[in-house]
């Protein structure tokens, strides 16, 4: 059922996405949780949380929007480029589900609106591929990236990733490497000028070092939430896995997007080893893995299997939110 629903580029799916998003924030919705972001001193992040503090609901919703806008970015991502082999809803889905096992994922925390600006990054780089002029989209790529790390201060450890894809991509040239070093430092020269002429200059270097360099609490776990971590992520490997075998089968320009969302799943991944990171980061781990997941759930043959698999990914994440802190 949900495989059949969700697989279709329909008018019905589309409007059941906003329905399942808010089925699994019950619990977040219907509390009195206060989000743990509530010192994060990034400039925008700073007015934001300002403006809307009087009330935990507008909070919670403002978190439900943001994880609903980055989850319709990923699906339009795996549809424009093709990652699928038909138009599908199954990658808004899969973000969905994957963004909504923790509470602690569900809060506003800077990184869900940070998540939108670094898909729509990514939508830059894949134009810079095609244009003879690649300087122009690299720019913009880094330029969102860096505005986006205004409001998620660690948002700053994701440029390298970047980088990363811009030589795999095969467009990191000198030019192209002085176009997204421009584009990164841009918003952070408008932002010191905005606090040198209030004087504030000193305080804002010192907020801002705290925050990309703030270790964060570790998570205390018990078993559903070791469960839930071991069920995804043997699903995540397995969508990787296969779509390491089908990079093969794809057009040579597909396969070079490909690697950048199989690297948007390993290098956030393995941020999560450094003290600077913890669960709060998968949210961006999410977008690589619900493309490899929607991909290879419609390679499948078994429409029974698919019934199954999608079913128990869903079960276990309600009760992970229910059963974990």
């Amino acid at each position: 059922m949900l495989y059949r629903i969700f697989s279709k580029n329909s008018l019905t799916s589309f409007a059941l996405l906003p329905l399942l998003l808010l089925a699994l924030r019950i619990r977040l919705l219907t509390s009195e949780i206060i989000p743990a972001a509530t010192d994060v001193n990034t400039p925008l992040w700073t007015m934001l949380f300002g403006f809307i503090k009087a009330d935990n609901l507008y909070l919670n919703i403002v978190a439900v929007a943001f994880t609903l806008i980055t989850a319709l970015a990923v699906n339009r991502l795996t549809n424009h480029y093709h990652f699928s082999q038909k138009q599908t809803n199954l990658p808004a889905f899969f973000y969905i589900l994957f963004c909504s096992g923790f509470i602690m994922i569900q809060e506003l925390q800077p990184i869900l609106l940070f998540t939108p600006f670094f898909v729509f990054s990514m939508d830059r780089l894949f134009l810079a591929v095609a244009s003879p002029r690649p300087m122009r989209y690299v720019f913009e790529a880094t330029l969102w990236t860096s505005a986006a790390s205004l409001l998620y201060g660690k948002g700053v450890w994701f440029f390298p990733l970047l980088l990363l894809a811009m030589a795999m991509m095969r467009i990191l040239s000198f030019r192209g490497f002085l176009a997204a070093i421009i584009g990164f430092i841009t918003p952070y020269l408008f932002a010191a000028t905005w606090f040198f002429y209030n004087d504030t200059l000193a305080q804002y270097g010192e907020f801002l070092t705290e925050t990309i360099l703030n270790p964060v609490a570790f998570f205390k776990h018990n078993v559903m939430s070791h469960i839930y971590i071991i069920i995804a992520s043997l699903f995540v490997v397995l969508g990787l896995l296969s779509a390491v075998r089908r990079l093969s089968m794809v057009k040579i320009v597909t396969r070079k997007y490909y690697r950048f969302v199989i690297w948007t799943v390993f290098f956030p991944s393995a941020l999560v080893f450094t003290p600077y990171f913890s669960f709060d980061v998968l949210p961006m781990v999410a977008i690589g893995a619900s493309v490899v997941s929607a991909t290879m759930v419609a390679s499948w043959q078994k429409s029974r299997t698919r019934e199954i698999i999608l079913l128990t990914l869903l079960i276990t994440t309600l009760l992970t939110q229910w059963l974990v802190g």
